[in-house]
């Protein structure tokens, strides 16, 4: 089929799962009826700004979107979560870069009953890739990690995206005394822990899964 047919007949499909009327979903995404009409009956395509838009109210990736899945009885819009991933990497090693400095314009899919069982909030989750070694043997240089934004409270032992100074990092966090932090490494032969205090450092996310490439 077509991948321009492929993508109306996807998108009607999920606006109609989603219990949306046209005119609601048009309201959404900023046009007209007429226009969203246009578009559904093949007289036009969107550009890419108002692609990016229609992805996200409808909640699945451009290639979910132009892909074959009308003929799958498995697939559900409401079945899968589709995570945002991160421009910016995290170093699990002398420090890089912060989270905060937007995401990619695709998402990834994740089954929303398996997310629903390890995280909070699917809206506060986030992929982020990493550089570095000093998570090794657990984190990898090059792995994707998945983040929980709404775990920002220290647990002793977990794993965090932390912040301090100019630079932002993957790391064991433990509490000690006198409003103090253990900030360490898995590969404790070559990174060795620090120590800081509380307020000087800002915990991002906690570290809820991570994967990859052999």
């Amino acid at each position: 089929m077509d991948i321009k047919r492929q993508f109306r007949n996807n998108l009607r499909r999920l606006i109609e799962e989603k219990g949306l009327k046209e005119g609601q979903f048009a309201d959404r995404i900023e046009k007209a009826p007429a226009y969203l009409s246009q578009i559904l009956n093949g007289r036009r395509y969107p550009r890419p700004d108002l692609m990016e838009k229609i992805c996200g109210e409808i909640g699945v990736s451009y290639d979910v979107l132009h892909s074959d899945i009308g003929k799958s009885s498995d697939f559900s819009a409401n079945e899968y979560t589709f995570i945002p991933k991160a421009r910016a990497s995290v170093s699990s090693g002398d420090g890089f870069t912060a989270i905060e400095d937007g995401v990619e314009s695709r998402l990834y899919a994740f089954r929303t009953d398996w997310l629903r069982k390890i995280a909070g909030p699917t809206n506060n989750l986030l992929l982020v890739d990493v550089v570095g070694d000093s998570m090794e043997r657990l984190i990898r240089d090059g792995d994707s990690i998945l983040v929980d934004r709404s775990r920002n409270k220290i647990s002793d032992g977990k794993i965090y995206v932390v912040s301090y100074g100019d630079e932002t990092y993957v790391k064991y966090l433990y509490k000690l005394p006198d409003g103090r932090v253990s900030v360490e490494s898995e590969n404790r032969a070559v990174y060795r822990p620090r120590e800081a205090d509380v307020k000087d450092i800002r915990v991002h996310a906690r570290v809820i899964w991570g994967a990859r490439v052999f």
